[in-house]
């Protein structure tokens, strides 16, 4: 339990970093803010945990290898592909730990760290 709320709170101070670092509030964190209710964690997870790295690239990598890769893939499906590939690899190690639901939960608090803590 302990270990999984770990992921949770490092999600949460991977967003708060990057909304320190980059962050800047307007309609688009509006819509995050929304969004960040679990509804793009949720799918994004779904997707990229259970469909690209799970059914797909651990057919064929061994599970580091798949982690990596599919940590790289969600990373370029967004703008800063370089820290979420770093929030994808979290993801997938929250995934191995509780499932979708941590994985979930991790990405989600990363999602509210940006939204709350941008400048």
């Amino acid at each position: 339990m302990l270990a999984g709320l770990g992921y949770v709170a490092a999600g949460f101070a991977l967003g708060a970093v990057k909304a320190i670092a980059y962050g800047s509030k307007g309609p688009r964190h509006t819509l995050h803010a929304l969004a960040a209710l679990g509804a793009d964690a949720f799918t994004e997870e779904l997707v990229y945990r259970t469909g690209v790295e799970r059914f797909g690239l651990r057919q064929v990598l061994p599970v580091e290898s798949a982690r990596l890769a599919g940590a790289a893939l969600f990373g370029l499906g967004h703008a800063n592909p370089l820290d979420a590939a770093v929030g994808g690899y979290l993801y997938s190690r929250a995934y191995d730990r509780g499932g979708l639901g941590l994985s979930t939960l991790a990405h989600l608090a990363h999602n509210l760290g940006v939204v709350f803590l941008s400048k």
